[in-house]
């Protein structure tokens, strides 16, 4: 998220998108993979998830989103590893955050371009 809001404010768009509105897909592997390291290439290889890891932003990004697919489809299928997790800062990691990131989602206000105004956008 950080990325995304640097460039947010480097761009003088006024929207922040609150970490709650986020999923971290390694907090979520310690629910939807067997046990093993969390680190983004470990888990593609657990996932059995083939995605060359580049450690670039669109790469990431890509492995990311199959990762979180996987997770989905893991659910739905009824396989969890686990009940609950803790992330590596020992808060509590709970299965589906991405239910609760999508509400957090919901109350960001965008701004259409056009609410912007000329001032903003030749700056």
């Amino acid at each position: 998220m950080g990325f995304l809001n640097a460039e947010f404010a480097r761009a003088r768009y006024p929207v922040t998108i609150p970490r709650a509105a986020g999923v971290c897909t390694m907090d979520q592997s310690r629910i939807y993979l067997p046990p093993g390291r969390h680190n983004l290439a470990a888990c593609l290889e657990r996932a059995e998830i083939t995605l060359p890891v580049k450690h670039r932003s669109i790469a990431d990004a890509q492995c990311s989103a199959a990762l979180l697919a996987h997770y989905l489809e893991t659910e739905l299928s009824g396989v969890r590893y686990a009940d609950t997790a803790q992330d590596r800062h020992g808060n509590l990691v709970l299965p589906r955050e991405w239910e609760r990131a999508a509400e957090a989602a919901r109350s960001i206000q965008w701004l259409d371009i056009a609410d912007l105004g000329p001032a903003t956008l030749n700056s």
